[in-house]
């Protein structure tokens, strides 16, 4: 039985057996209901002794947990005193747990934490759950930054949890530091940046693409990267190709890819697009745009350059020669796949650049080449290879019928006027063609060939074309060959002069000389003019040439006259070519000459043509007065054969003209010619010029030529051209007809 129920029994009947019977089962429930309290009290007693345990351990983690915690944790009443204090920030201010306690907050050195504690206290007393503020400790060196956050406790309390959050505001700083250098970067830089991420959400994207793709603020305002690029796209020239592009790239998020983007206004784009990566995975894409117009424009346009003429557009030649090449090539496999090459050379075009211009003469060119475009196929190359030098490559031909069809459809093309400036130019062309042969090794052999078929065109009067065949290489190898020889024949000593008299048709006096060149050559025997002058004038020989000419024959007649002739009565004529009249030091050098030798200028007589004093008028104008003041005689030679304009008579110091051996030679033939001649004769004595008649070959012809009052002549009628002994016989002689003994010994002042 329970002790307690015992104890109680005993008071009341004596003893535990004095309790009647009948109270039994009642005592037995009585004692198990103190049983199972005692029970219950001995496990709440156990349960109380683990929770208190447990709540001490839970005390001292906690307790341990704040003592390591990095925020400052004050527990505080409404009036701000401190209750209880931990936490580790605030220890950098020297503040002691003992020292906190009791206190209130504004009596602590904490800036304006005390304030803000206050106000945020009054706001929870309002119901608020929660008060966030951040201050600072600006009296601090390091300027610290913290943040409060204050929640209600028990009645009366309330919980400040204080954090330093000086770190995450200096890395706030850097962080819009960096960011304000990015924007600044991305704003700055020349290229368009748009940045978006894996969802097609924009990004970023700076000034440069807004201005590039002339995006308005609504279209990127979404940050919808589909609906601008859709708006971009309707610029460009192919719009569809672009979208698939970018879907093809948005497919395969790690691929980088680089192209161009054509706009419709001509605008030509870089496009690079490359994905953005974070921890190794790619998040995003940047693409980039560069606008690169003029790059493309200056590119296309060396390229341009690079294959064609500058001024006609047409093909150049290295695109030519290529092309030939291939052709060269292809014939050797494929010997039925013939081709032909024309060169084409305008006729007479330096005529056009020396009397309208050098721009009429490129606007010539221009149209030329406009024109032969329209002669042939599409597939065919038209190239200008330099000057007024045109080569076209027939590709495919039956044979050398349809190549002369092209150059027939040419020469009529070309036979229609150019109007140029405000006038009305004609031109003609020379064509060379040259067939496809497999022995043929490289495009230069078949240009060589095509061109001197071009010049056995010219050579056959011009405005034709004629197909090259083995004859005319050979003849061109004898030119080249005759060219070397004349480069060499001055320092070899094989230049000659030979002397034609000039006489008075009155008496037979002789007067003087006409020196005229000819060539001792090795081989060939006596070359005449004739022969090389015109090789002479195109390789630019005539310079060298001419001068030595001009040199032997002053040298020849200042020793003639030293000798035999102290009155100085002969003189000594001298041809001119062209180009030696356009030489600028002419006079100069000519003067430094005569003064050397002690020849006197009046007996040097200078023979130029119609042409070289016409062209350039104003500067023939210039040269033949520092002629005449140097003191030599100027004459016209084959007056009348040329430009025939009379005003220049008038304006230019000319002492003679000079009836061309044409004129003389018909002059007898039933009157042929004859009143030119009296025209020309009656010109000269209106002008008091002398007259001088080439080509005498009869009595008559003389005859004639003094009743029409010509003063000289010379010809075959008085002397075929001697050489230098054979002049020196008639000088011994006084005359030229009749002709002396050319076995006449000389005398002893003329010996040699």
């Amino acid at each position: 039985m329970h002790s307690l129920l015992a104890r109680q029994l005993r008071q009341g009947f004596g003893s535990l057996d004095a309790a009647p019977e009948r109270l039994r089962p009642f005592l037995e429930l009585v004692d198990r209901a103190y049983r199972e309290a005692d029970e219950d009290r001995r496990m709440l007693e156990r349960s109380l002794d683990l929770s208190s345990q447990e709540l001490l351990a839970a005390n001292a983690e906690l307790a341990a947990l704040l003592a390591g915690f990095p925020d400052l944790v004050l527990r505080l009443d409404y009036e701000g005193r401190i209750l209880d204090f931990e936490g580790g920030t605030e220890g950098r201010m020297a503040l002691q747990s003992d020292d906190l306690v009791g206190r209130r907050v504004s009596e602590l050195p904490l800036g304006e934490l005390a304030e803000k504690v206050a106000v945020a206290t009054r706001k929870v007393q309002g119901g608020e759950r929660l008060v966030t503020f951040e201050y600072a400790r600006a009296e601090e060196a390091e300027g610290r930054h913290f943040e409060a956050r204050v929640a209600p406790l028990c009645e009366g309390e309330v919980l400040v949890v204080v954090r330093d959050i000086s770190e995450r505001i200096e890395s706030q700083a850097e962080i819009e530091r960096h960011l304000s250098l990015l924007r600044s970067t991305l704003d700055s830089t020349a290229d368009g940046i748009l940045a978006v991420d894996r969802a097609g959400r924009i990004v970023v994207f700076n000034r440069r693409f807004v201005q590039l793709w002339r995006v308005p603020p609504e279209v990127l305002r979404p940050r919808d990267d589909r609906r601008a690029l859709e708006y971009v796209a309707a610029e460009l020239q192919e719009p569809q190709a672009f979208l698939r592009k970018v879907d093809e790239i948005y497919a395969h998020p790690e691929a980088e890819s680089r192209d161009l983007l054509r706009f419709k206004d001509g605008r030509v784009f870089e496009r690079y697009s490359l994905p953005q990566w974070l921890d190794g995975r790619p998040v995003g894409r940047v693409w980039s745009f560069r606008d690169v117009t003029v790059q493309k424009r200056v590119e296309e346009q060396l390229l341009f350059a690079a294959v064609h003429d500058q001024l006609t557009g047409l093909h150049n030649r290295p695109l030519f020669v290529d092309r030939l090449e291939l052709a060269v090539r292809r014939i050797k496999r494929h010997p039925e796949r013939a081709f032909a090459v024309l060169f084409v050379d305008l006729d007479r075009f330096k005529v056009v650049n020396d009397s309208l211009g050098h721009a009429v003469g490129d606007e010539l060119l221009v149209a030329v080449g406009q024109r032969l475009r329209t002669c042939v196929r599409p597939e065919d190359t038209v190239a200008r290879m330099g000057g007024d030098e045109f080569t076209i490559l027939l590709e495919e031909i039956g044979g050398a019928e349809d190549a002369a069809l092209v150059a027939g459809r040419i020469h009529d093309c070309l036979r229609q006027p150019f109007s140029l400036r405000g006038f009305e130019v004609f031109t003609t062309a020379s064509i060379g063609i040259a067939l496809s042969a497999l022995h043929y090794g490289s495009p230069d052999e078949v240009l060589r060939d095509a061109d001197i078929a071009m010049y056995q065109a010219k050579a056959r009067g011009k405005a034709r074309h004629e197909v090259f065949h083995a004859g005319m290489h050979d003849s061109a190898v004898a030119l080249l060959e005759l060219e070397n020889d004349l480069r060499r024949a001055a320092d070899l000593g094989e230049l000659r002069l030979h002397y034609q008299p000039i006489v008075a048709l009155g008496d037979g006096r002789l007067v003087g000389f006409e020196a005229l060149l000819r060539w001792e050559h090795p081989r060939r025997g006596l070359v005449y003019p004739e022969h090389f002058m015109t090789l002479a004038e195109e390789t630019g020989l005539i310079l060298p040439v001419g001068w030595w000419a001009l040199e032997e024959a002053c040298r020849r007649m200042a020793d003639w006259q030293q000798r035999f002739d102290p009155q100085r009565r002969l003189s000594i004529s001298v041809n001119l070519s062209q180009r030696q009249f356009a030489e600028a030091g002419l006079a100069a050098q000519l003067g430094g000459l005569l003064e050397e030798i002690r020849l006197p200028a009046r007996c040097l007589a200078l023979e130029i043509t119609e042409g070289a004093v016409m062209k350039e008028s104003e500067a023939a104008s210039e040269r033949l007065d520092r002629l005449r003041d140097l003191g030599v005689r100027l004459h016209v030679d084959d007056f009348g054969t040329g430009y025939s304009s009379l005003s220049y008579l008038h304006r230019f110091p000319i002492h003679a003209l000079k009836i061309d051996h044409s004129f003389v030679g018909r002059i007898g033939a039933g009157g042929e010619n004859l009143e030119v001649v009296r025209t020309i004769t009656r010109l000269a004595q209106d002008l008091d010029l002398e007259v001088v008649a080439e080509g005498i070959e009869t009595a008559a012809q003389r005859a004639l030529l003094g009743e029409l009052g010509c003063q000289y002549g010379q010809g075959y009628h008085f002397s075929e051209p001697a050489d230098a002994r054979g002049a020196l016989i008639m000088i011994a002689a006084g005359r030229a007809w009749p002709p002396p003994s050319p076995e006449a010994p000389l005398p002893p002042q003329l010996a040699p």
